[in-house]
Order: structure tokens, then sequence, then C-alpha cells
């Protein structure tokens, strides 16, 4: 493996891409053109099954010797190219990755170079031969339920490598970044025996895997997570680098580690582990959105493409536990509308000495709409923004009783009660109402002295509903509200960033009693039924189809999300890898 890792460290540091695979027809003596679906910043290995399917790898050099490890493992046995006989894939691999010329293993890539259909200097091709009875059994990995399973110590190592991708989606990020952390996701998946791609979308790219089932039966079930994360403002209050991942007190702190990479890799963690042992019983289709934080829509196109009936359950760890000790699944999950409102008052500012009283203020009028829009004490929104709300059923309200102490919680995310009835009824309000935020305002630079009357004047505001609620009919019934309440002289201008509905699920559902019952015996913890106070577009979209979704995961509410310090307890981690394996075994009896 020395030699191959050289070349590979060589390689990859002169940035050569490869955009270009081949693959061998079944008479062997012909090839034709393929494309690599990973995209320009990978940097891969084409690996050819059989005459029908092609499996992409990307290759980084620390996952050099896993990927010569999986292959040796799990392929055995290459062909060489022109040639009747077989040779282990370790000394193909050596012999004929990156381009090295040995014999007449390159002819056909030669013959496509000449003919302009081969663009990249790399190229590794392979067909599957005949098993051959190796020389020194020794060197052959154990496989299934042989194959020793991951420590947690790797687990965190290889969640590391994740959280080290700075995939910002909410204004910072870079192109390149996403991509990275798409195709970290689809090199994990490859690696447990499965296939996995990146779909290009409008805006952020999509990973798409399947892992099958060990059996080659069982009912499908979708897996949901996101790769993509907040941006880390305010940098100066991070004790580490967000993207320098430390373990700290027996807590692994990046941006990322709680929502969603630390929280959605303990649940590939559970399914690959299945899939290395032989022991999954359910075929999984593994979606990652690159568009959560932003309320995009590209993970809402594709599901809708799906055909209808085609997953028997979904399963999302992007929430987790109300407290230590405590497990949740959430049946529910409030919809979003995030937006900009701008106010413009005139043509330009004006010196507030000469006018100041006289003319409109962008700012005043601004922040009277946001009173306007604001709850009332007993936490209800103008009754135009109350259309489709149900009340909670007896058995939520009984539920509330039993969760942490309301002032607890907002201690722990060091904030502080809007008033005193917002105590009293704080899980009423945060899961089961909708709410309006001010998110930020705009309006010139608070830290110069000038005495101005701003003429324009703009504020970032999100809503948060719950099921039953149409998010368009309500983004309508917001415009119509501040339309009217807007002096004459002003004008709006709205800008919608994202919207989603929110959706909710029957706890009695065959899929929801199951995975509570595995997650229960797993841990030996309790698990109550709740809802979320966040939005997650894809579980609404599966509700809308009739997917019943099992919404839960590792986190714990003072992990610190969106916030600096984020982080994950590796405790937790550990905790979500056996729920994982736990839910995904029950799965098997749907």
């Amino acid at each position: 493996m020395g030699a191959l890792a050289d070349e590979m460290r060589r390689w990859i540091k002169a940035g050569a891409p490869v955009d270009t695979a081949v693959r061998q027809k079944g008479d062997g003596s012909s090839w034709r053109k393929g494309g690599n679906r990973v995209g320009q910043f990978a940097r891969t290995i084409i690996v050819c099954h059989d005459d029908r399917q092609c499996r992409t790898i990307r290759v980084a050099s620390p996952l050099m010797q896993r990927c010569h490890d999986e292959r040796q493992d799990r392929l055995g046995t290459a062909r060489r190219h022109g040639r009747g006989r077989t040779e282990p894939i370790g000394n193909l691999l050596d012999a004929v990755c990156l381009g090295e010329r040995s014999g007449n293993r390159l002819k056909a890539s030669d013959r496509l170079r000449r003919r302009g259909q081969l663009r990249s200097s790399v190229l590794f091709v392979h067909r599957i031969g005949a098993p051959e009875r190796p020389s020194k059994p020794t060197s052959i990995p154990p496989t299934g339920s042989q194959r020793m399973a991951r420590t947690t110590d790797q687990l965190i190592a290889e969640l590391s490598e994740f959280l080290r991708i700075p995939s910002i989606s909410s204004g910072d990020g870079t192109a390149e970044d996403l991509a990275a952390a798409a195709h970290w996701v689809c090199d994990r998946i490859v690696a447990a025996g499965g296939t996995a791609e990146v779909l290009p979308t409008q805006v952020n790219p999509l990973v798409v895997g399947q892992l099958p089932s060990s059996t080659g039966s069982g009912p499908h079930v979708l897996l949901y997570g996101h790769y993509d994360v907040q941006t880390v403002a305010p940098l100066a209050d991070w004790t580490t680098p967000p993207f320098e991942p430390t373990i700290r007190d027996g807590a692994l702190y990046a941006r990322g580690a709680s929502d969603d990479k630390g929280n959605f890799h303990s649940l590939l963690a559970g399914a690959a582990g299945l899939a290395e042992e032989g022991a999954l019983p359910v075929n999984l289709t593994i979606v990652l959105d690159g568009e959560e934080e932003i309320g995009g829509h590209s993970v809402i196109d594709w599901i809708e493409q799906q055909p209808a009936g085609h997953y028997d359950a979904a399963i999302v760890f992007d929430a987790g536990f109300v407290e230590p000790g405590h497990l949740a699944i959430e049946a529910g999950v409030r919809g979003v509308i995030t937006a900009t409102v701008s106010v413009r008052t005139g043509d330009r500012d004006a010196h507030s000495g000469l006018y100041g009283g006289a003319a409109l203020n962008a700012a005043h009028v601004l922040s009277r709409l946001i009173a306007d829009l604001s709850a009332g004490p007993d936490g209800r929104l103008h009754e135009s923004l109350m259309v489709g709300v149900a009340p909670a059923s007896p058995i939520e309200e009984e539920a509330w009783t039993t969760l942490p102490d309301p002032a607890g919680e907002l201690t722990i995310a060091g904030i502080n009660a809007a008033n005193p009835e917002a105590l009293a009824d704080y899980y009423r309000r945060t899961t089961a109402m909708p709410t309006f935020d001010v998110n930020a305002i705009t309006c010139r630079d608070a830290g110069q002295n000038r005495t101005i009357v701003p003429s324009e004047a703009t504020a970032a505001i999100s809503f948060r509903l719950v099921g039953g609620q149409d998010c368009k009919q309500f983004w309508q019934a917001v415009q119509d509200l501040l339309h009217e309440r807007t002096p004459a002289g002003a004008t709006l201008e709205f800008a919608v960033r994202g919207m989603a509905d929110g959706a909710t699920f029957d706890p009695e559902l065959p899929a929801i009693r199951l995975a509570r019952e595995a997650f229960e015996q797993a841990t030996g913890m309790p698990c109550a039924i709740v809802r979320s106070g966040g939005a997650i577009p894809l579980v609404t979209a599966l509700a809308k189809q009739g997917v019943p979704t099992v919404v839960s995961g590792c986190a714990l509410p003072n992990d610190r999300i969106h916030a600096p310090d984020e982080h994950l307890r590796i405790d937790q981690y550990e905790l979500g890898v056996k729920m994982a394996r736990a839910v995904l075994t029950a799965f098997g009896n749907l």
C-alpha cells in the first residue's frame, strides 16, 4: 500500500481532477464513456462491479487505506485488462491506479485518450472476475459478522473529518465546501457497501444513496439529515475554532457537531454497522440536504418526484433528548417562513435637525409594523395568523407536565422569559402555536454618530407555523396585515427566503410505536412523544405522502446549536448509534 499511498498523495497535492470514467462491455473487447456523477471537486476511483453498474469512490488522503481495504474486502479479486486470469485487487491497484503504465493494462485508456473521450490523467477501471483462492488467507480482511465493530474513538475521528468541512449555507459559505461535504457523505455510504451520488440543484447539491438489505428483501426506509451548517458568527465567542473539532470535558466541540452532522452521523454509523455485519433488515435510501439551514426546497422537489407508496417509513435524526436520560420522538414539526420586509419613506436620508419631527422616518415605520405583528401577553398572534391552529390534545397537555421546568430551559439557553405568562404556557407556545420573531434589523450604521432621518430600513423576520396551517396563505395574511397598517408616504417590499408547512403524526402509528419501544429497550431510558418547535421541510413532505416519520436523535437542549461553542457529548453520540441500530432492526418487522 505504501507505493499507492505515496502516488495518491502526490496526485492529490497536484490537484489532478477526475471527470471521466469508462467501463468495459460484457465481451471485454470494447469500452465506452460514462459520466462521473461526483463532480469537479472530487478525487475519484471508478470501480465497475459488472457489466451494468459502476461505483464512484471519492479518495482523500485520510481515506486511502480504508478505500483500499474495503475494495479488497468487498470485491475480492479483479480481472486484468486484456488478460484471462485474475489477481487480488490490492495488486491491481498498485499496478494500475492513477494511470501507472504496466504492460497492457492501460491500452484501453490510451485508446480513449487518443479519441478525445478521456480528458482525465487519472483512471482506474476493473471488472470482477471469478474469485481466486488467496495464497495468504490471513491477508484477507474479515467480512460480515466476523468484522470487528468500529470503536467510538474511530467513529468520532471519522465524524471529525466531516466537521472540518466548513459547509455553511447561511450566507458566508462557499460552493466548494458544500460540495466537499456532500462528497464526504457519498464516501461513507459507498464504504458501507451502498451506492451514492451527488445531485446538482439550483442551490446546493443533494446527496442520494442506497444501502440494500442484508437479506435482499425487507421494508424500504428513508434516512434523512443535512450536511449544511449555520454561520459561526460571532467568531470571537468560540473557545476553539469552529471547524477544528476539539474534545473537552467529554464533548466534541465544532459547528455542526450537534446540528446536524454529529446527529446524522450516529444514524449513518448505526446503519453502516448493521450492513457490515450482514444484519441490516431493511432497504435504505439515504438523502442528505444542503439547504436545511436556509429553508431550501431542493429536497422537497426530490421527494415529490418519488413514486407514491415507495417508502414504508422514514427516520430523521435532527432532534434529540428532552433532557439527559429522557429520550423523545417528535410527532410533529412546525412550519417556517423566513423573509425580509423593507420600508422606504423617501429618496434619500435627511438632516434630523432640519427635518426631524416632520419627515417620515423609515425606522419608526418599521418598528411600529413589527409591534403590530408581535404576539400579545397570551402568546397569540393576530387572529388572521391563527387560522388552521387546532387545540392541543389532552394527551399532549398532560405530557407537557412531565417535561423539564421552563425556567430551567430558558436558563440553559441563556435567555429570559418574555413575560410571566410565557413560563406558564411555555410548551404550548414553543410547539403548538404559531410565533413571530425579528431576526435582524438594518438601518444605516449604528456605530457611526450620524444625526439623520433614515429613508429606508429592513428587518429579517421569521414565523413558525403549526400543522394544519398553510404557509402560503399565512404569508399572504402577513402582507395584507402590514399593508393595512403602513402610513401614507411609505412603501413596503417583501422578499421570501424560504417557507415550509408544518406536520403532525399519530403517535399510535406502527412505525412510531416500534421506534419508541426500540429506543427504550436499547437505552433503558423513557421516551416521550412530543412536538418539535423547529421545522424540517422534508418531514412535512413525507407527511403529505403518508410516510410515517420518526423524528429523533441524540442531541441535548444545551448543545448550543446555531451559537458559539456548539457541541455534542460523546456519550450522547454513543446512545445515538445504539438508537439507530435498534430502530433499524425493529423496522424489519414493519
